[in-house]
Formats: structure tokens, sequence, C-alpha cells
């Protein structure tokens, strides 16, 4: 899909949850009371253990790869992508990345755009917390068991860019997809809380709502579609990718 397509997808579920969630669900069906005074509570926790590991120890890695990916943080949140998927984790594929990106950084050292990816992903999440919480707030309900409290974990070479399971976040900062762009990094970690945030009202709500087919749909869709627009309404902060330039009108 090119990212016009994607622009187009993401701006659609929007359009469509928002125009259909009313007349599907009506609001006394929710439990949902705006309450003043209150303010969203923001707790994230950060990992650049799995990281490091890859871009540093990435030769010892491949002594014993199995034991890596069933003991790391990041790849053990992982692996329930790869189950939904049925798909193996390390793969000739995978072993011949890491043992390139490691030659590539002894090569490179100091120098390494990789390394230097890592410094400026630590350097910009300094501060992070109060410059992303205005922002998720906007589009969070106001009340006391909406929250953020997510432990995040920095990784590489995993087969997908980023992921939110169980209000842990898996971002594999390595991904062709992100440039090794530090800010668009960060633009897709705040996408990724948002998930966390929305989450956590989601477990309030009835049961018997869940089990309706039509209402997943659309619970889905508002979900991704809201958290791409908390992402664009984040970008002066942190730009996005092209599909957040083409939503700006920039090329």
């Amino acid at each position: 899909m090119s990212p016009a397509q994607r622009t187009f997808s993401a701006m659609f579920f929007i359009a469509l949850a928002c125009a259909f969630w009313p007349s599907i669900v009506s609001a006394s069906e929710f439990t949902y009371v705006c309450q003043e005074g209150v303010q969203l509570m923001l707790k994230i926790e950060i990992s650049f253990e799995s990281l490091k590991r890859l871009l540093l120890e990435g030769e010892k890695i491949l002594e014993k790869p199995e034991e890596f990916v069933a003991t790391d943080g990041a790849y053990k949140k992982a692996a329930a992508f790869y189950a939904r998927n049925e798909s193996t984790i390390v793969t000739e594929a995978w072993k011949n990345t890491v043992r390139n990106i490691a030659r590539k950084i002894r090569e490179d050292k100091e120098d390494s755009p990789y390394l230097k990816l890592l410094k400026e992903l630590e350097v910009g999440l300094a501060g992070f917390d109060a410059k992303a919480k205005p922002i998720l707030a906007q589009y969070l309900p106001k009340i006391n068991y909406c929250r953020i409290d997510s432990r995040v974990y920095f990784t590489a070479f995993t087969a997908f860019d980023s992921m939110n399971i169980w209000d842990s976040v898996v971002i594999n900062a390595l991904n062709p997809k992100y440039l090794l762009d530090a800010d668009f990094i960060l633009n897709t970690l705040v996408h990724e809380l948002y998930h966390s945030g929305y989450g956590s009202c989601s477990a309030f709500r009835e049961e018997p709502m869940l089990e309706q087919k039509l209402y997943y749909i659309l619970e889905c869709l508002q979900n991704e579609g809201l958290a791409t627009y908390v992402a664009y309404q984040a970008s002066p902060l942190y730009p996005g990718g092209q599909e957040q330039r083409l939503l700006s009108g920039r090329k």
C-alpha cells in the first residue's frame, strides 16, 4: 500500500468511526462521566536494553540466538506477534541482518548511524512525558480510571515496526520505515501510547457490547484512526513520515 493510500485509509477510519459510532452505541451504554479537574495519569518506563545488546553484542548473541529471544524483554513481548502469525523469529535472514549490522558498527565505530540513532533517542526522550501528555490528554476522556501506564521496549530486527500488547510497547527502531529518524520513532511512540490510554477505558465497558461484531469493528476503527490522528497532532514536536507530510500538505 502506498503512503497516499495509507493516509486515505487512516482518515477514512477516523471519519467512519466518528460518523457511525453514536448511532450504533448509545451514550447510556457507557459508564463515562466527565470529571472536572481530572488529569491524565501518564507513566512510561523506557528500556533500551534490547536495542543496545543487538547493536553492541550482535556477534555474541548469534552464538546462542534462541536463548536471546527467549530471555530478552522486548522479544518475549514480540513472541505474541510471531505466534499469531505462525512465524519464526530466528531465521537465516534474521541472523544475517544481525551479523551485517554488527559488522557495520565495528567498521564505523563512533560514526555509526545506528549508534547515533541510539543517542538521539535517549536525548529525545528527555522531557517526552511533558511534551506528549497534553496532546494525548486532548483525545482521551477525563475520567479517573483513564491512564497510560506502559513499559516501552526499543529493539531491532523484529518483523514489525511497532506494536502495543497489554500496555507494553515494542518499537523496532531499525525498521526501514523510520529511516533512522529519531523524531519519526518518537512520533510512533505517541501513537502507541494512545492505544494504552484508549485500552484503559475499554476495560470498563460492558462485556455484552464487546461480543457485538459491528461494535468491535467500529471500536477498532476508532482506536486506530484516533491514534493516527493524535500522532499527526504531535508532528510539530516529532515529525512523522510521508503520510503526515501528505496530511499537512508538505512534500
